[in-house]
């Protein structure tokens, strides 16, 4: 009898051992799984969370620009009138200076005193600076005028 428990002592490990490494693998490679499945549920809900943040954030950021270009086009304009006032104030002044040019000549001819040719030059000069800022001042009501209708039109 002791052969035959000798056989079933070395055959039946030799039979079991296949089917328990098999388990073994099996139970293991569902652990490594669950492991995975789990991590990547944890990644779904880190990147759902990014992808929140992210649409507030450019939410945000949408806002802050239009804030940013209204402030912008209010600067554009006060920027703009500034300059204008400046050009209307260059232009008042030269019309005073020419006139007062054109009185000391006149009073110059009353006496029988000839104008310089640099007098007649600075007149002249004056005269063309005028028209200049005339046609640049008419240019920037006109764009006042289209930018005010615009804004118009926005409200």
């Amino acid at each position: 009898m002791e052969p035959v428990y000798l056989a079933l002592i070395v055959a039946v490990p030799a039979m079991l051992s296949p089917l328990l490494l098999a388990w073994l693998t099996n139970r293991n490679l569902r652990q490594v799984k669950e492991q995975d499945w789990a991590r990547q549920d944890v990644v779904a809900v880190q990147v759902a969370e990014a992808a929140r943040l992210l649409k507030e954030n450019t939410r945000i950021v949408t806002v802050a620009s239009a804030e940013t270009h209204q402030q912008l086009k209010t600067i554009h304009t006060l920027v703009n009138s500034t300059l204008t006032a400046a050009m209307q104030g260059r232009l008042d002044a030269n019309r005073k200076g020419i006139g007062l040019m054109r009185r000391v000549i006149a009073m110059n001819k009353a006496i029988n005193i000839e104008p310089s040719t640099d007098a007649l030059a600075e007149i002249d000069a004056s005269e063309k600076e005028i028209a200049s800022l005339e046609m640049e001042i008419a240019d920037r009501v006109q764009q006042a005028k289209v930018v005010l209708a615009q804004r118009t039109d926005e409200q």
